[in-house]
């Protein structure tokens, strides 16, 4: 029946079959449109922001080597690569001048010591001399004075027998010749009293002199002491000073860690103070650090956000990539754009050999967010980048 009536009628047949191929056709065709109209209006998709660059860094900072102060070069032991202890030494500088000078200061510093003493010694000795001798000047002026009263009192004695002598004339009772005698042994003895008084007085002045110029020497040595006393910290600064020098002369370690990178220096080159010579990388964790447009970072990437590095040279796709959290936002634009720092997480089984330096580019997480909703954000977006267009199509 089914076989004669296809016979009968073969363009209705071919009809059908052509009819139900396009509803099968188009019945998948709403099918995936109704899937992808799903997909569009619900389901989210993780949107990425992608930094302008990034490096794996030691969470501490890269410590710098520079020349302390200029000069040539006597031996360098900078290898990069290197692990080095905090103080080792680095680099050698030549430095003998300044050991010849401090060797001389801490000479005239030596020679201070005995000079002070000798002085010292010289000073006891003139102070004694000096009690001795103003106890000798101390009994010869008593004895002077002594003298001085006694011939005084000869003469007011003399003169006391003169005076007697001429009453005794007056009444005839003495002659001529003793009223002479008399009177000439009491001019005598007032002289020789006068005499002994100025002695006394010029053992005076002479002992008042003697004792300006002990003190004068006295004062003259106690000055040379305290001269050269006041020397010695004066030359213990200049000493400390120099060694000082001698040890900025001397380039060491800052911490421990390993030479990220170093100049390269022969015995004979000049350094300039503040030359850099290297860095001296510290042992510690690792982290990511990366720059991002400000457009990107600010009000968009927060901490706690996955985020993941691609890095320069270990393409990602065979090698991997290293995983983190964002841990550290800048809040601030420098140079154009924003740090943002992330933990690094190597997985166990990455082939990446970890270490300070890594250049790579870093993607975030910043929110998940469906196809319909992001195009929209990028209409608009681009609608206010162009408000000509805009204006345009308004009036349209």
């Amino acid at each position: 029946m089914n076989v004669r009536t296809s016979a009968l009628f073969p363009d209705s047949s071919r009809l059908l079959r052509d009819n139900s191929s396009c509803f099968v056709v188009c019945l998948l065709g709403l099918v995936v449109l109704a899937l992808w109209s799903l997909w569009f209006f619900l389901v989210p998709i993780t949107r990425f922001e992608a930094s302008t660059m990034a490096r794996i860094e030691v969470d501490q900072a890269a410590h710098l080597i520079q020349a302390h102060v200029s000069g040539r070069v006597l031996r360098s032991h900078l290898v990069v690569g290197r692990e080095v202890r905090l103080g080792e030494v680095l680099v050698e500088m030549e430095q003998e001048a300044q050991e010849l000078r401090l060797s001389e200061e801490r000479a005239k510093l030596a020679a201070l010591v005995p000079q002070i003493a000798a002085l010292q010694r010289e000073l006891v000795t003139a102070e004694q001399a000096r009690e001795q001798e103003n106890q000798t000047w101390q009994l010869g002026v008593a004895q002077a004075h002594a003298q001085q009263k006694e011939s005084d009192a000869l003469a007011s004695y003399a003169e006391q027998e003169a005076e007697r002598a001429v009453r005794l004339h007056s009444e005839g009772l003495l002659s001529e010749r003793d009223l002479v005698l008399g009177r000439t042994e009491a001019s005598r003895r007032r002289a020789a009293a006068e005499s002994l008084r100025l002695a006394a007085a010029r053992l005076d002045q002479e002992r008042s002199q003697r004792f300006k110029d002990r003190q004068a020497q006295l004062d003259r040595l106690r000055a040379e002491i305290i001269q050269l006393q006041e020397q010695i910290p004066i030359r213990t600064a200049v000493i400390d000073q120099l060694q000082f020098e001698l040890g900025r002369r001397t380039i060491r370690a800052p911490v421990d860690g390993k030479l990220g990178e170093v100049a390269t220096l022969r015995p004979g080159s000049f350094l300039q103070e503040g030359q850099g010579l290297g860095a001296v990388v510290p042992h510690g964790n690792l982290k990511i650090v990366a720059e991002f447009l400000p457009s990107a970072a600010l009000g968009q990437i927060k901490t706690g956000q996955p985020a993941h590095l691609k890095l320069e040279g270990y393409p990602w796709a065979q090698y991997g990539m290293v995983h983190g959290v964002v841990t550290k936002v800048g809040s601030e634009v420098r140079d154009q754009t924003v740090r943002v720092e992330s933990s690094a997480d190597p997985l166990a089984s990455s082939k990446i050999p970890m270490q300070h330096g890594l250049p790579g580019t870093i993607e975030i997480e910043v929110e998940r967010i469906t196809p319909a909703h992001l195009l929209l954000r990028l209409m608009g977006k681009a609608l206010s980048e162009n408000p000509a267009n805009a204006s345009v199509n308004n009036r349209m």
